[in-house]
């Protein structure tokens, strides 16, 4: 039988263990090596927090968005909105007097595909990722008219809305 040295000793054997004594020194380095690791992780949570305050506090894109049964590009009575950002919500406002579809998440902007709708003089809000929308209205109710609604791109998460716009 060999002699077990301090080194060779099977983990979770205490019988030998003896205390570990710090100096004064030694102490104070690792309390500021703490602190310093603390600080470190405080400022990273502290910037964190900043850059979520501005993002939230940063206004939607608005522009308006025209559906014209005669130039629309994405086919009859759908007009495709484009963006160079994904936004974490859209919102649309529609002043008109037709219900418009939000084609999201590759969902076709019709009412037989069942897509979000803004009604007739409202306000909808959705928090949805998205980058290109596309925005419709049913032929038979928009006719020969135009649709002018105002579409919203907001950078952060908004909570869902419907709701009059009156």
């Amino acid at each position: 039988m060999s002699a077990l040295r301090p080194d060779d000793e099977p983990a979770g054997d205490l019988t030998r263990a003896q205390p570990e004594f710090l100096t004064p020194a030694h102490a104070a380095r690792e309390a500021l090596a703490h602190t310093r690791e603390a600080a470190l992780f405080t400022r990273q949570a502290v910037t964190q927090l900043l850059e979520l305050a501005k993002i939230a506090n940063t206004p939607p894109e608005f522009r308006p968005v025209v559906i014209n049964p005669a130039a629309s590009a994405a086919g009859p009575f759908v007009t495709t909105d484009k963006s160079m950002w994904e936004a974490l919500s859209i919102g649309v406002y529609n002043p008109t007097n037709f219900p418009v579809f939000i084609g999201v998440g590759g969902v076709s902007p019709t009412a037989a595909a069942r897509a979000p709708a803004c009604s007739a003089h409202a306000v909808t809000v959705l928090p949805v990722r998205a980058y290109d929308l596309e925005l419709g209205c049913d032929p038979v109710v928009l006719g020969a008219a135009s649709a002018v609604v105002f579409l919203f791109r907001y950078p952060s998460v908004q909570p869902l809305t419907i709701g009059d716009a009156t």
